[in-house]
């Protein structure tokens, strides 16, 4: 965008002090001349007189100042990239881990501390997404919201979503914050190729922590003898996991 900043400007020794200086300097010197001259003249044309003195002085101080209208174009740089940032909402990255924290509040710290640097250069707009996408006012907002309703995480169907959704509204690119797991059974071949026909840059972060492992146990292998005698040890081969 281009505006035009248009101010008078003019030049005198000591700016507006210096004007003011010297314009004192010269009423003191026309009243003063009229004051104390030897030739008497009537009140009315010691008047006149300095008036015209006073006039031809300011003209010149006028000129001196050489006052002009400058014009000065400013060119403000409008095109600020606009990007979307998707946090995934999803059961897994709110899952509790070791540190008392889960993944949701990890992708939120890496946000802040290591990607939100753009400034002025960009406009971030916040989604977040699990079964479906949804737009939110800022990141802090996805603490305060209950977890979603949906059952499944769509995230091969979200990413061909932003692909159309996003290429419509004159997105830059866009900043996919999760862990990258899809439980509703959706061929990735969807998401691929919706990469591959999209224009905007995509950029994933992958959010991980360690998480607490439900205690089981599965036998693998069991080897032993099919005979024994009874208050004898057999020895007995056991894989388990």
């Amino acid at each position: 965008m281009t505006n035009w900043i248009q101010k008078l400007k003019w030049d005198f020794p000591g700016d507006t002090w210096g004007l003011v200086i010297t314009l004192t300097a010269a009423i003191l010197l026309v009243a003063l001349s009229y004051r104390f001259t030897l030739r008497q003249a009537p009140t009315a044309a010691k008047l006149i007189l300095s008036a015209l003195r006073l006039l031809f002085i300011i003209l010149v101080i006028f000129a001196l100042c050489r006052p002009r209208i400058e014009r000065k174009r400013s060119i403000k740089n409008s095109n600020s990239k606009k990007i979307a940032v998707l946090f995934d909402d999803s059961g897994s990255m709110r899952r509790q881990g070791f540190w008392q924290s889960n993944r949701l509040r990890n992708a939120l710290t890496f946000w802040r501390e290591k990607v939100d640097k753009g400034g002025a250069s960009y406009q971030y707009r916040y989604f977040r997404f699990s079964d479906k996408l949804r737009q939110i006012r800022n990141p802090d907002q996805l603490l305060q919201l209950p977890k979603p309703t949906g059952k499944n995480t769509a995230f091969y169907q979200t990413i061909k979503e932003s692909c159309e959704h996003f290429t419509l509204d004159n997105f830059a690119g866009v900043i996919y914050l999760t862990d990258a797991i899809d439980t509703s059974e959706t061929a990735p071949r969807i998401a691929f190729n919706a990469l591959a026909a999209s224009k905007m840059k995509h950029i994933f972060i992958p959010i991980t922590t360690k998480l607490p492992a439900k205690s089981y146990i599965t036998l693998r292998k069991l080897e032993a003898p099919s005979q024994a005698f009874i208050g004898t040890e057999v020895p007995v081969l056991i894989m388990t996991q």
